[in-house]
């Protein structure tokens, strides 16, 4: 006869069995991580191109899609469009850059 405890144990090591059977060895992760970021920098770089005015001729297409980009990204276009436009506006100007250390 089954006790509580043994039909406990049976389920907790079913559970880690197929925790385990799903799980990426570390050469999986590596590959999945360097396509991942590789995927995040090209949606970054059509964002920046929107940012810049490059992608399209139309602005509000820009601002869209700049926006859609970014936000999946997790990084806000808006604010960055202004902090990247400010960048190139002082760029290689020591005294007006604003970063605070020298």
């Amino acid at each position: 006869m089954q006790t509580l405890d043994d039909i406990k144990f049976r389920k907790e090591s079913a559970a880690r069995y197929r925790a385990r059977k799903h799980a990426y060895t570390v050469e999986q992760a590596l590959v999945i991580s360097i396509a991942q970021g590789t995927m995040f920098w090209a949606i970054f770089v059509l964002g920046h191109d929107c940012g810049h005015g490059s992608f399209s001729n139309n602005p509000i297409l820009n601002s869209v899609v700049g926006h859609i980009l970014h936000s999946s990204i997790l990084l806000p276009y808006h604010g960055w469009r202004i902090s990247h436009r400010t960048h190139h506006q002082k760029h290689g100007n020591e005294t007006r850059m604003s970063h605070g250390f020298r």
